[in-house]
């Protein structure tokens, strides 16, 4: 199941995760008023489920002048049937160096592994492109994250010093995000080194894995209760699971979910993200 990435960046705020500084708007004008508090340069992004739309949508833009104009044209985006949920108007520092992290599950393993690249992108993307830049690390599903592990993976990225440290904060914070509410993948697009010497985060992506919705109701409970979605919306998107037909059984539900994100736009996970779409 995807979040929006809003509700994604809820949950790492939640974890004292860094953010870039962003805020979610509801029409055209909010975001031109927030797109003025936040300044230049900015990114506006359509907060859509259907694969692919907001990130290739969304716009960038010097200064807030032309905000509320492309926000307007942002809003009228088919997102499987439905409007964009809100527009995510967000900073877009300048930084010294750009990082991207994935966690997800190996398919042949079936064991939990974080990916990083000292580039920005999805993983898989470089992984094409640039696979001598990739570097990884697997840990276990069963027992605690393991603070060494990320500092491997961060000295893998010929980090030291503050940056060593700051950047095995942020890979532990992640991966024990992601053990703990069940995600099948979590993939930070764009992680920046600012100036003064801080990271932050700027683009996330967040799926759950199918079968952990009932176990993670509080979560979601908490996620409606303090998003701007409205109450019909989200009843939609966290709405029962199909029939057990359609499902993998609970024994399998790690290696489906290993399997699912070994193509990001397979058969099954865009299926089911399809499938909430139209139920919202």
């Amino acid at each position: 199941m995807r979040f929006y990435e809003f509700e994604a960046k809820q949950l790492l705020k939640k974890h004292r995760i860094p953010l870039v500084q962003s805020e979610l708007a509801n029409t055209a004008d909010e975001a031109g008023k927030i797109a003025a508090d936040v300044g230049g340069p900015l990114i506006l992004k359509p907060q859509a489920i259907a694969p692919g739309i907001a990130a290739a949508s969304a716009k960038e833009l010097a200064d807030p002048a032309g905000a509320k104009a492309a926000a307007a044209e942002l809003f009228e985006l088919d997102d499987g049937g439905r409007k964009p949920n809100g527009i995510l108007v967000e900073a877009r520092p300048a930084g010294e160096a750009v990082y991207s992290l994935s966690f997800t599950y190996d398919g042949t393993s079936k064991r939990p592994v974080v990916a990083a690249a000292g580039m920005a992108g999805k993983i898989d993307d470089i992984e094409e492109t640039h696979p001598d830049r990739i570097v990884r690390r697997y840990f276990s599903a069963l027992y605690p994250f393991s603070d060494y592990i990320a500092k491997e993976l961060a000295k893998s990225l010929s980090l030291g010093g503050n940056d060593l440290k700051r950047m095995t904060r942020i890979v532990s914070g992640l991966a024990r995000l992601f053990l703990k509410y069940d995600f099948a993948d979590l993939d930070i697009r764009s992680l920046v080194k600012l100036g003064d010497g801080n990271f932050v985060v700027l683009d996330v992506e967040a799926d759950l894995e199918i079968e952990a919705r009932n176990r993670q109701r509080p979560m979601l409970d908490e996620l409606c209760s303090t998003s701007l979605v409205s109450q019909k919306m989200t009843f939609g998107r966290f709405a029962s699971p199909p029939s057990s037909s359609s499902r993998a059984p609970e024994s399998t539900k790690k290696t489906f979910a290993a399997s699912s994100v070994q193509s990001r736009s397979s058969t099954a996970t865009s299926a089911w993200s399809l499938a909430l779409v139209a139920a919202r």
